[in-house]
């Protein structure tokens, strides 16, 4: 499983505006559900939002890796975000996160996000790869950054 596959230059993007958890959670729902017909955004939030009350996917790296199954969606999907400023996913800890990789898939994609959170996490491990995708300029040079990470990774 390749994560090129799962996203596109449509579902990577650099958010300007945001300065807390859930305003990043709020804009990507809203950014999703406008891409998929079948995807309300207010219900992609809170189950967003219900998964990170229960354990914040942030990690001391900087990523957030929110995930969630939901209705409407056909396959799974990873959209990606490159944040301007930082914000903390946890109130835990204060760990700012700027890289996010939204994992989605239609109930029943369980295991598939595991194998996907797994094949991430291996690529954000290699030495350089979180700095070269912190350099992205924009929503399609984020998605051929992922592209190469994931192809040198493979």
């Amino acid at each position: 499983m390749r994560i090129p596959d799962l996203t596109s230059p449509e579902l990577c993007w650099i958010l300007k505006n945001v300065s807390s958890r859930d305003d990043v959670l709020r804009e990507l729902s809203e950014k999703i559900a406008a891409k998929n017909s079948g995807v309300q955004a207010s219900d992609l939030f809170e189950a967003l939002l219900e998964r990170e009350n229960r354990g914040s996917t942030a990690t001391p790296e900087g990523v957030a890796f929110p995930h969630t199954v939901i209705e409407g969606l056909d396959q799974s999907i990873v959209a990606v975000s490159l944040l301007e400023q930082p914000v903390n996913f946890s109130e835990a800890d204060d760990t700012p996160c700027n890289i996010l990789f939204l994992l989605l898939g239609p109930p029943g994609s369980e295991w598939d996000h595991l194998r996907l959170l797994a094949h991430i996490a291996r690529i954000c491990r290699k030495p350089n790869a979180l700095a070269n995708l912190r350099c992205a300029t924009d929503g399609d040079d984020l998605f051929e950054r992922i592209q190469s990470e994931d192809g040198n990774h493979a």
